[in-house]
């Protein structure tokens, strides 16, 4: 498990490495940013019990959870491979001379 509780992680980068290497994160709902990487099966209210209960419930059925975790990281090893990066480089720089 990825367990990720500080508001001071605003990019979540720790929730998208655990998706890339097939480790099933925790998020806290309190997380702004949570939304735009975590999916809803991997988040709980941000206190001791709802951690403790997210933590059971993942454990009853890892395989599952792990499959999701591990689908997600693909989309994210499509979204930020180095091709895709210099794509959006040039568009960006191409968009400027529009």
């Amino acid at each position: 498990f990825c367990l990720c509780l500080s508001q001071q992680e605003g990019l979540l980068l720790p929730v998208i490495e655990s998706f890339v290497t097939g480790c099933i994160p925790i998020v806290c709902s309190d997380l702004t940013t949570k939304d735009e990487v975590c999916l809803p099966e991997f988040v709980c209210d941000p206190n001791k019990e709802s951690i403790h209960a997210k933590i059971q419930e993942i454990d009853k059925d890892y395989d599952k959870y792990r499959e999701i975790a591990i689908e997600k990281g693909k989309e994210f090893k499509k979204k930020f491979c180095k091709e895709q990066i210099a794509d959006n480089i040039i568009k960006a720089y191409e968009s400027l001379n529009d």
